[in-house]
């Protein structure tokens, strides 16, 4: 939740042949102090955006939200993503330094935002379903300066 506004990225669907994963990116403008008929408005999001992906967390931070993780098909990533309601655009976060202790690539898991400036990781599967009972903490969240 963002500003009464709440994010939806991603996601699948079983299909007869499998899973097939959602590729939108949406917004829904709540309107909790309206009418019962008109509480909530979906809107979809175009442009660029991360690759298809289901079983990923995402947190908010100021006006950017957060998506790390998840899988498409077989294949689990580790990659951080942020989008920034602002500015409207996606950007992928390299690690400042890669000294190993990146979390391994993961769908399944749990996050959530710590002391208003970190995510938490825990746990989740890897592509061999191996479960993971570690967690991460990402610092270095900031707000973007125009």
């Amino acid at each position: 939740m963002i500003d009464n506004k709440l994010y939806a990225f991603g996601g699948a669907f079983k299909k007869s042949n499998g899973l097939n994963s959602f590729h939108g990116f949406y917004e829904c403008i709540l309107k909790l102090e309206s009418p019962k008929e008109d509480l909530f408005k979906w809107k979809r999001i175009l442009g660029e955006a991360p690759k298809n992906r289901d079983s990923h967390t995402s947190i908010s931070f100021l006006d950017q939200l957060m998506i790390f993780g998840g899988s498409f098909n077989s294949q689990c990533f580790n990659d951080l993503y942020k989008y920034s309601v602002t500015n409207k655009i996606w950007t992928k976060l390299e690690p400042i330094a890669d000294d190993g202790h990146q979390p391994p690539s993961r769908e399944g898991h749990i996050a959530t935002l710590i002391d208003g400036d970190k995510m938490l990781i825990h746990g989740g599967i890897n592509d061999d379903q191996v479960c993971y009972s570690d967690a991460y903490i990402l610092v270095g969240l900031h707000k973007e300066i125009d």
